[in-house]
């Protein structure tokens, strides 16, 4: 099908877009691949030939690995307040439906695994300076009735309005991934008569992030959109059908092979409105922002919609975390201040191993009539050499290797010393932890993670973002009966009947969604320690503060 004028028009306009914003972190790309390969400890080592030593120490991959494991140690908790009367006749209906809404976040915080995704943007955060959340609703789960998922977005397929410090002031937001025809097909159901002519040269690649097993020592090369108005190609050289054999008459599969490069563009747009002025003929011109959806695949455009047809939150489903926020869209990487000290250190044992190699194994010095030419000369002891007289005035020596300085090993010690500084671990490493009692080893591991909970108020901050996104679709979309079985993070065992529309109150205009605050609770506010919290519900129990069942939570017991 041939796209009309204005759709044309409006592909070539986003192409516009995306190119703006891919040109401009392109400047990030040799960074993002060094701290990939740092992680990884797959550091490039062009110079050295292939017999020297090249030893690879990791400092860098169990420094994330640590902060990563202590960020995610505690229990993440979601609590829905409603936002209503509170001494109206409805305001226990109120607390009791966000009770439920409460109850079903924590537990899809759990069945659906939101941690290991919350993970995977703390890696992200550390490596390449950010972590992408998306909130998106999954039809296939729960048996086809659908539920919200919160999922980590690759930050090398998300493109940013480049004059944006955050999502809050970014104009528009694309994210660009390659995906089979199946996938466009079950995301954007009849579309794929759109594109199911095209052919693709095989020349145009999106951008992407290096994969492990395919690491070499030279960058990836970024897309280019062809000049055509298109906006994404496949990945295949030909135009063969994009049909399997069919398992019936009546079905059939797209195949699973075959790739098309997706563009999901975000933008946001004004919108305007007159607002009246109470008592007077007259009205106040008022403008407000409002977002945009456009999905583009082979310079076609498979959907338009506004945000607020699609969401009761109106807006994109993206939302950003940085460890440390500096007033810029990406953060300080954490692995940007441990490249350096990483470096030095192979650096340096590089030298100090070859040395050691060679005074082990030193070169021999052998003169042209020390008679020994064809002798084939092993280092063992005990063995004989058979030379003549004349031979022994110029006899076979070992070449001594000059001596390696005693400060090598006192400069790696510093450059270890600085990646302990750089992450914030040096102060628990400065205890005599054999000679100190528990409770000052407990402080002093505080003190010394102090960080960590300024990061996780930054990370309470997106989950809180992203938490009312996932409970506006779980309110918008929980239009069938369904049961639930309760999971909470102690394991105890409930279930919970919902409703169609379940979050729906009723008013004199009939029902209306839900409105509600998120709080999120990460650990901030907690002591980073496992024994210092214990400490605490030791003390809050023997004051009786608490109950049994905190007390056994708190340490816990099962």
């Amino acid at each position: 099908m041939a796209a009309t004028a204005d759709e044309t028009d409006l592909v070539n306009y986003l192409r516009s877009l995306y190119s703006e914003a891919r040109n401009e972190r392109r400047n990030l790309y040799d960074t993002w691949y060094r701290n990939y390969r740092l992680v990884h400890n797959r550091q490039a080592n062009t110079t050295a030939q292939a017999w020297m030593p090249a030893p690879k120490d990791s400092e860098v991959y169990p420094t994330v690995s640590t902060l990563v494991a202590w960020m995610a140690d505690q229990n993440t908790s979601v609590t829905a307040i409603p936002a209503s009367d509170p001494h109206g006749p409805t305001s226990q209906f109120m607390n009791q439906l966000s009770r439920d809404l409460s109850t079903v976040l924590t537990t899809n915080w759990h069945v659906l695994d939101y941690r290991s995704q919350i993970k995977l943007a703390l890696w992200d955060a550390f490596t390449y300076g950010i972590g992408i959340f998306k909130t998106v609703w999954d039809q296939g789960l729960d048996f086809g009735l659908g539920n919200a998922i919160l999922r980590r977005c690759d930050p090398w397929a998300i493109y940013v309005d480049p004059n944006g410090t955050s999502f809050a002031d970014a104009e528009y937001v694309v994210e660009a991934r390659r995906m089979s025809f199946s996938e466009v097909e079950r995301r954007w159901p009849d579309t794929y008569h759109k594109i199911s002519d095209l052919s693709g040269d095989g020349t145009t690649q999106i951008d992407s992030g290096p994969r492990s097993m395919s690491l070499s020592n030279t960058l990836p090369t970024p897309g280019n959109l062809r000049s055509s108005g298109y906006i994404g190609n496949l990945g295949t050289t030909n135009a063969m059908t994009r049909w399997s054999v069919p398992t019936s008459s009546s079905q059939r599969h797209l195949s699973r092979t075959d790739t098309i490069v997706v563009y999901e563009f975000w933008l946001k747009e004004n919108e305007a409105y007159d607002e009246p002025i109470e008592g007077t003929d007259y009205a106040e011109r008022r403008v407000g922002e409002s977002w945009r959806v456009v999905v583009v695949a082979g310079g076609e455009v498979l959907m338009d919609e506004r945000a607020s047809d699609l969401f009761t939150h109106g807006t994109h489903p993206y939302d950003r975390y940085v460890f440390d926020d500096v007033g810029e869209f990406y953060g300080v990487a954490l692995v940007d201040h441990l490249a350096s000290p990483q470096i030095y250190i192979n650096r340096l044992l590089t030298a100090l191993q070859h040395s050691a190699e060679l005074t082990g194994n030193p070169v021999m010095l052998e003169p042209t009539n020390s008679g020994l030419a064809r002798v084939g000369i092993v280092n063992r002891p005990g063995t004989r050499l058979k030379v003549n007289q004349q031979s022994m005035q110029t006899p076979p020596k070992w070449l001594e290797p000059p001596q390696m300085s005693q400060d090598v090993p006192k400069l790696i010690d510093f450059w270890i010393s600085r990646v302990d500084n750089i992450s914030g671990q040096s102060a628990m490493k400065n205890v005599n932890l054999s000679r100190t009692a528990e409770g000052v080893n407990a402080s002093v591991q505080e003190a010394a993670f102090v960080r960590i909970r300024s990061g996780l108020a930054n990370l309470e901050a997106s989950l809180a973002s992203a938490a009312y996104k996932l409970a506006d679709l779980i309110v918008d979309n929980y239009t069938e009966p369904r049961f639930m079985a309760v999971v909470g993070p102690n394991g105890q065992q409930s279930m919970l009947a919902l409703d169609a529309r379940h979050f729906n109150a009723p008013n004199a205009d009939g029902a209306t969604p839900l409105k509600y605050t998120i709080k999120i609770e990460a650990g901030s506010a907690a002591p980073t320690s496992r024994t210092s919290r214990m400490a605490e519900a030791d003390m809050a129990f023997a004051l009786g503060a608490i109950d049994r069942q905190a007390w056994l939570e708190a340490h816990n017991y099962p």
